[in-house]
Parts: C-alpha cells; structure tokens; sequence
C-alpha cells in the first residue's frame, strides 16, 4: 500500500507539472494591486499555488504585539524568505508573498523561479496604505492625521516601500540613494516588473513571456487623481519629500520600461 501510495503521489506530482510547467515567485508589495493582479495568475496555477499569509506570519513572531513595527516586520520577512524557499522546494508554480527581494542559495530549487512584481507611482501607494491602516485595529492600525504621520518613522518608512522590497535594504537604510541603486540593480533580476498604471504593457509582457492571455481588473485600488486635494494642498511638499527614494526609483524603472 505503501509503494503504490508514493506511486500515486510521483504520478500526481507528474502532471502538475506538465499543466503548470512555469515557475513563479510574485514578490508582492502593499498597496500596488497585486491582489487583484495574481488573480489571473492563481486561475493558471490553481493546481499549485501558495499565498504566504501575511497576517499569520506577523503573528507567529510577535503573537502578542510586543515588539515594535520595524522589528516585527523585518523578522516576519525573514520568516517568509524560509517559506518562499521551502514552497519551492515542493514544486509549488506560484508562491505569492509580501516579501522583499532575496537571492536564491545556488542550486536550491528557488534558483530556477521567475520574479514578478507590481509598482504604482510612489504618493498614491503611500495614501492608499495610509488611508487602508487608518483606524484598523490591529497592529498596523494608524491613529494619527495624515499631517501628524507624515512626521513619523513610518510614515518614511511607507516612503521607501517598493525601494525596501526591491533593495532589501531594512530601515532606515532604504531611504538612502544607495538603497535606490541596490532596488534599480535588483530588478533587472525579474522576469517582469510592471506598474499599475500602464496594465496594458504588464499584459503584453506577461503574454510574451508565458504565452497567457490575461485580463487584469484592479481592486482597493486609489489612482492619482483619486487625491488631487491632497497631491495639490499643503501637504503635498511634505508628501514628496518622505516618498523621495521611491520617487526616484519609480522614474527610473518606468522610464526604462522595466
């Protein structure tokens, strides 16, 4: 019973793979519509496929919220690198994460993934994560203004999210121009960086690349227009200065077409 128990299992394994023959890692960064956008990509891999749960991971190392934001978060990523890795190590197509970009360990399986990601301009990111924690009661609940945050650690730190995953630079060194140039020479090392604001391209790109037609509809997304008040108010000096790394990282990478 045993052997053909294993036989079953190898046979299965076996035509997972030839319908889900690519092999993808979605590093997925707050607030830039990867939610809505793997969507599409889970329907191709629903035989194989693996959201790390954020929530779960955030618990697991700081179960009763002792430990401060930046600290809780940098080991829950260091948590999610082990699991992205040990995902891989069971074939799994897709692993979806809220993980900032690792290299993989020559020759272990992670080495033969595709890296995926999703950017949107820098100011609309940080609002949508602002107004998406304002209030929450959890740990990443926000109680203050938007006025008073933005004068705060993490309101810096919202800053330089997408130049933290791209860099893995931890905070506060992600804020810096090296952290920026680490980011810009790190995704030349994925397969497709795309930006929200042009879906029409991360389309073509995703068919170039896969041969998948696919149609992307975007949820809790905010776009730029969505806050002109704040964009062209008092604030919006103050807002352009926390998100300057990832300013000038988006512009870089949108400019060269990555």
């Amino acid at each position: 019973m045993i052997g053909l128990a294993k036989t079953a299992l190898r046979s299965s394994r076996r035509v997972r793979e030839r319908l889900t023959p690519h092999r993808i890692l979605f590093h997925h960064i707050p607030k830039c519509g990867g939610s809505a956008i793997t969507r599409p990509f889970r329907m191709r891999s629903a035989l194989s496929f693996h959201k790390v749960d954020e929530d779960g991971t955030l618990n697991m190392v700081d179960p009763g919220g002792e430990v401060g934001h930046f600290a809780r978060h940098d080991a829950a990523f260091a948590l999610k690198r082990d699991l992205c890795r040990y995902f891989a190590t069971t074939g799994t197509a897709l692993v979806q994460a809220h993980v900032p970009y690792f290299p993989a360990r020559e020759g272990e399986p992670l080495d033969s993934y595709d890296r995926i990601t999703l950017l949107r301009e820098p100011r609309a990111r940080f609002l949508s994560h602002y107004f998406w924690d304002k209030g929450r009661d959890n740990q990443n609940g926000i109680t203050l203004e938007l006025e008073e945050f933005l004068d705060t650690e993490q309101a810096h730190a919202f800053g330089s999210l997408m130049t933290r995953f791209l860099s893995d630079h931890a905070w506060p060194k992600a804020c810096t121009p090296e952290a920026v140039e680490a980011a810009v020479q790190n995704a030349a090392r994925f397969r497709i960086i795309g930006f929200l604001e042009d879906l029409p391209k991360f389309a073509e790109d995703v068919r170039a690349g896969y041969g998948w037609k696919m149609r992307f509809p975007v949820g809790n997304k905010g776009s730029v227009s969505d806050y002109d008040s704040i964009l062209t108010g008092p604030l919006a000096a103050r807002l352009d200065e926390v998100c300057a790394a990832d300013i000038a990282l988006y512009e870089r990478l949108f400019t060269a077409g990555r």
